[in-house]
């Protein structure tokens, strides 16, 4: 991505990892639905920003290409193949991603965490997330590196080590979430 991008309402396949790159906002409209091929990754470079806001009824969803349970059956194969946990890597936030123009609220994140860095990793960069529902990674829901994020109104469930990992001095306030199923919490 090299410009300022809106993801119109849609399925859209990641085929190759992807790095918004500083100066630069990738906005997700409700309803879109990324699908990962295997162990690709969204990456938010330093100055660079996601804006991935959906609503309750139309959340933004970020997922395995091979989930048929949002977007319907992309890759074509009916029931033959379907998701699993570390499927695709991650959504990362770099050390220095802009904080103020990002923000991930009624959006889905699951069978991600290939990288053993959970469906979402935040490095140094105070991400807000909102009402979203963090699942089904092979490692942890969202692994933070000295980020004073704010995380509420979210459920982080049936990941396969922490439903979430603070790390290297983490701060993040920590409200009214549902963190379940997980080999550990927090």
């Amino acid at each position: 991505i090299g410009a300022n991008t809106v993801l119109g309402k849609g399925v859209y396949v990641v085929t190759s990892d992807i790095t918004i790159p500083s100066g630069v906002t990738l906005t997700i409209a409700p309803g879109v639905v990324v699908k990962f091929n295997a162990s690709r990754q969204l990456s938010v470079a330093s100055g660079g920003a996601l804006y991935a806001v959906g609503t309750a009824s139309e959340p933004v969803v970020f997922t395995a290409f091979t989930d048929d349970s949002y977007g319907g059956d992309s890759n074509g194969d009916g029931a033959a193949s379907s998701p699993a946990p570390g499927y695709w890597n991650r959504v990362y936030f770099q050390n220095g991603a802009d904080a103020a123009m990002s923000r991930i609220e009624h959006a889905v994140l699951q069978y991600g965490g290939s990288g053993n860095t959970g469906n979402l990793y935040v490095d140094h960069t105070d991400l807000s997330v909102v009402s979203a529902e963090i699942r089904h990674s092979s490692s942890e829901g969202i692994q933070t590196n000295q980020a004073s994020m704010l995380i509420t109104q979210s459920t982080i469930s049936d990941n396969a080590t922490q439903g979430l990992y603070l790390s290297s001095t983490a701060s993040p306030q920590v409200l009214g979430n549902t963190i379940t199923g997980n080999q550990n919490g927090i």
